[in-house]
């Protein structure tokens, strides 16, 4: 039983989250933030150099929708840009996994009514349930962040404050 999408639109509802002391809105790769207007947008991961107060813009690597509905929804739950939709969309309902506030895996999305189909336990192969393209897009999101888990000085922005925090 492959994922076979519902439309329901829960995906595109509630994205903003609270992550440990982080509240945290829609990934988005910089390339992505086009299809976005600019004041619903923010940064969101950032490395730097140890000893500054934050990132310089030009360090941001992941940028983060600031609102909890995508603007791209409409009230059909289509996607305007589903053709060119982020990449964290395409990967869903796999999710990443933070330690930290640093991404280390995927797991799926609770919240998708297809979810529930799925038995628990560490012996469910995502190849069972997941169509090739959306485990490669999940992979390319996880490679893509693996290179933030690499760098010495990592920052996050927390919505909630709307300030940089330093993960480590």
């Amino acid at each position: 039983m492959l994922f076979s999408c519902h439309r329901c639109g829960v995906c595109c509802r509630s994205l903003l989250i609270k992550w440990g002391q982080w509240k945290l809105g829609l990934f988005l790769l910089p390339a992505e933030t086009q299809f976005f207007p600019e004041e619903l947008l923010s940064p969101m991961w950032g490395v730097g150099i140890k000893g500054r107060s934050r990132p310089r813009p030009s360090d941001v690597g992941v940028f983060q929708l600031n609102v909890n509905v995508c603007p791209q929804l409409t009230s059909n739950n289509d996607c305007k840009i589903y053709s060119k939709r982020p990449l964290v969309c395409q990967a869903h309902p796999l999710s990443l996994v933070m330690d930290q506030a640093v991404p280390i895996s995927a797991s799926v999305d609770i919240s998708c009514h297809f979810a529930m189909q799925i038995p628990g336990g560490s012996k469910v192969k995502l190849s069972d349930y997941f169509s090739d393209e959306i485990l490669k897009a999940n992979a390319v999101c996880c490679s893509y962040l693996e290179s933030i888990k690499k760098q010495s000085d990592v920052w996050l922005f927390d919505l909630e404050t709307n300030k940089w925090k330093r993960v480590r």
